[in-house]
């Protein structure tokens, strides 16, 4: 089973995934992680600008190929990115047809304190407007992908995990 867990930048998706496999058993990985596993050479900066797009999906879809059945993963990453131009890209679907989700949970937090957390943690002024957008290009994209899939999608505030365990323990019935 995996469920996917998205967001954009700043949301508080590692810290409530992490809550959440712990409330529920379920493995917690960062699709950034995974990639940087598959392709050491690939290089994230703090600009939070995704480069070869492409190529990490590809990455992450080998990691996933090998590892799908051995846990009930509990995946954190995006359904929407910034590419180079701070154009918005959508994850693929086929990237999301390929990890078959059990379920969706997108994640949102005020823009003031999505803001604030990414000025904290990368030392970078983030545009209220851009992060607005992000949000609401990402909440989208995940409820396209989970009526694409025929999959739930359950959208939180970063601080209801519990909800998230009522959804979780629900797919796991």
């Amino acid at each position: 089973m995996v469920v996917f867990v998205g967001g954009i930048h700043g949301v508080g998706k590692t810290n409530f995934c992490q809550k959440l496999a712990d409330l529920t058993g379920l493995r917690h990985r960062t699709v950034s992680e995974i990639i940087n596993e598959e392709s050491p050479s690939i290089d994230f900066d703090g600009s939070k600008k995704s480069y070869r797009l492409e190529e990490n999906q590809r990455a992450f879809m080998n990691w996933l190929e090998r590892n799908r059945d051995k846990n009930r993963l509990l995946l954190d990453g995006h359904f929407t990115l910034l590419d180079m131009t701070r154009q918005f890209y959508n994850v693929e679907i086929n990237v999301f047809q390929h990890i078959r989700p059990s379920g969706l949970i997108c994640l949102e937090s005020p823009v003031d304190l999505v803001v604030s957390r990414l000025e904290k943690r990368d030392g970078q002024v983030w545009s209220r407007d851009l992060v607005r957008s992000m949000a609401i290009n990402e909440k989208e994209r995940a409820e396209f992908v989970a009526t694409t899939l025929g999959v739930p999608v359950c959208i939180l505030s970063s601080d209801d995990v519990f909800s998230a365990v009522n959804f979780v323990n629900k797919l796991m019935e």
